[in-house]
């Protein structure tokens, strides 16, 4: 025998160069984005052209999860598969207490709140497996501006022509509301495509698509203000603070957005609407609500602190928009301290990703931390999920791997 008798494609080298496919890739981050701004699209066509919201959602959920079995069954046939132990116990633990309240309960909205929870958060997080592999923030970015943008100006087409759906009796007749989507929807989903077009333009110099960003900019900041929703702008504020703090680029371009925005902010005004609801928080209507359903979901959680009570608060029917109360009511003492262990780990890891220069997913990260303290629900938290995991599972900037495809393309 002589030489060796390794075979070559048993070294590690050879491992670490398998191409990644460019659909696979386009399919991950297109879940991804779907995910952040995909449902305003729908809710936006739904109403503009007369339907049900049940007629176009529907098809737009089925079209999801297809989108997100492929991608995980992709994942897996790739043998790139791996699953996040923290989200994964938390998601089995909670879809236990929902089947639980499906079955043995007398809770208003179950079965459509269970549908949604399967449909819309569990099985796309699912999906996340192999993200190591396909999530590319600048191709995350690129679908979120463009289906944020046609989104976006369709909801501002409803509220500018006046075809809004709010409710004068609850004192919401300055916020944007459509008849399928809540203002805190239209807030997050200005957020998030504002930020994509920043971040495009600021981190990866997109200055030939400086037209379509600027629209973005706009149409996402106006959508930001006009829904009057004091959660986005927490959310906003938190993601500042955390990827300027640690990155002293984003920190120079936040200081120029933010001297354009006061400058703005300070020729034309905030919306009274705005300023109210800043103004009264703790006694607005809202604010008085969920002050309640928080100190009964307290109650019943300390009453029942082993295994929870309910994945709502029943005297109410509604949840406390905190998830780490909402954890405790449904699930008890080990929920609470699971929800804990994740938000720790989502805040740390968006801090870590920062410190590497990365923009998009830390200040995801923070806003959805945010969202977590005083907006969310955790039927329906897919993003609060989907970027935990990502954060957990996408390697450092400075730990990534080269991209094989791009390596073997260099060397052709």
């Amino acid at each position: 025998m002589t030489g060796s008798t390794v075979p070559l494609a048993e070294t590690p080298a050879q491992e670490s160069i398998a191409p990644v496919p460019a659909l696979y890739r386009l399919l991950g981050n297109l879940v991804v984005a779907l995910t952040l701004v995909g449902y305003p699209l729908v809710a936006a066509t739904s109403q503009i052209l007369g339907f049900a919201t049940s007629e176009l959602n529907i098809g737009y959920r089925f079209l999801a999860i297809l989108l997100s079995a492929v991608l995980a069954a992709w994942s897996i046939f790739r043998g790139r598969y791996r699953l996040d132990p923290l989200v994964v116990t938390f998601l089995a633990i909670y879809t236990l207490r929902m089947l639980f309240d499906l079955n043995y309960s007398m809770l208003p909205d179950i079965e459509d709140d269970f549908t949604f929870f399967v449909a819309v958060v569990l099985i796309p997080i699912l999906s996340m497996g192999g993200a190591r592999d396909w999530f590319d923030e600048e191709t995350c970015l690129r679908i979120t501006l463009v289906v944020g943008s046609v989104a976006s100006l369709m909801i501002g087409f409803l509220l500018v022509t006046g075809a809004v759906g709010a409710n004068p009796a609850a004192g919401e007749d300055t916020r944007a509301t459509l008849e399928f989507l809540n203002p805190i929807s239209i807030g997050y989903h200005g957020l998030f495509t504002a930020m994509a077009a920043v971040v495009l333009f600021a981190r990866y110099r997109r200055t030939a698509q400086i037209i379509p960003i600027a629209v973005a900019i706009s149409l996402g900041g106006y959508l930001l203000v006009a829904s009057g929703s004091r959660g986005p702008f927490v959310a906003l504020l938190i993601g500042l603070i955390i990827t300027g703090s640690a990155n002293r680029r984003a920190n120079a371009t936040y200081v120029f957005a933010g001297l354009i925005a006061a400058g703005a902010t300070a020729y034309f005004g905030l919306p009274e609407g705005v300023i109210n609801r800043f103004r009264d928080i703790g006694s607005d209507l809202s604010a008085l609500e969920r002050v309640y359903a928080i100190q009964l979901s307290i109650d019943a959680a300390l009453e029942h602190p082993l295994f929870g009570y309910a994945y709502i608060e029943p005297v109410t029917g509604l949840y406390p928009h905190n998830l780490l109360i909402e954890a405790a009511l449904a699930l008890g003492i080990g929920g609470f301290a699971l929800m804990l262990w994740m938000q720790v780990a989502l805040i740390w890891n968006a801090w870590r990703h920062a410190l590497r220069k990365e923009w998009a997913l830390p200040f995801l990260g923070a806003a959805m931390f945010a969202n977590a303290w005083i907006s969310g629900s955790i039927w329906g938290s897919a993003p609060f999920f989907m970027i935990l995991w990502l954060l957990r599972e996408t390697p450092l900037a400075s730990q990534e791997m080269p991209r094989p495809a791009l390596e073997l393309s260099r060397r052709s």
